[in-house]
């Protein structure tokens, strides 16, 4: 019994909030997270194809999507390069231009 009440009454009493050194492991994952993978990735994404940062191609179907489901004229539909029946769109034909021009 009176060794509980001296554990008790040497208990470090708590400063009510969260301690920066806590954090510090959580900072210190994420700093190595971006140096050691993210950041030798995207230099060489860069280097591989120097037109992705100037350009970023996400989804080039969405005409010919929209229209299979019956929705031609949806607004993601004029961020296509291709129109609903396959045809080329004059972005597409760009694209084309510039990538034989880097080969």
């Amino acid at each position: 019994m009176l060794i509980s009440q001296a554990y008790a009454q040497t208990a470090p009493t708590g400063t009510g909030g969260m301690d920066i050194m806590s954090l510090l492991p959580l900072i210190l994952m994420f700093v190595l997270l971006y140096f050691l993978l993210l950041r030798p990735q995207m230099r060489r994404t860069k280097e591989q194809y120097p037109w992705v940062g100037a350009m970023f191609l996400w989804n080039l179907n969405f005409a010919i999507l929209r229209a299979r489901s019956g929705q031609p004229r949806h607004e993601q539909a004029s961020f296509g390069i291709l129109n609903a029946d396959g045809s080329p769109r004059p972005s597409f034909l760009a694209i084309q231009e510039y990538l034989a021009q880097l080969r």
